[in-house]
């Protein structure tokens, strides 16, 4: 197994990473999910489901309903474990 992904969680970005190509965005996707199994946090989480979004939204995949059904399921799964966060804040 390779060593935990270092992510600065100070320079996630909260605009969708539209500008960059499908294949930069899963490897952006990739990286943060690694990221999160060794450090969990609600911002490492939703910083996937923005990538996810991203790449619904590209233009590129637009013709390709299996693999954006995919990406909306998976969106919706991160969704939940980003709000898990502000519930176990909670008192």
């Amino acid at each position: 197994m390779s060593d935990p992904i270092d992510v600065d969680l100070g320079t996630l970005p909260e605009e969708l990473p539209l500008h960059l190509a499908p294949e930069a965005i899963e490897q952006r996707l990739a990286d943060l999910i690694r990221a999160y199994v060794h450090r969990r946090s609600a911002a490492l989480a939703r910083s996937v489901v923005r990538h996810c979004e991203a790449l619904l939204l590209h233009p590129a995949l637009r013709n390709e309903p299996d693999r954006l059904d995919g990406l909306c399921c998976l969106a919706g799964h991160w969704r939940l474990l980003a709000a898990q966060w502000g519930l176990a804040t909670r008192p």
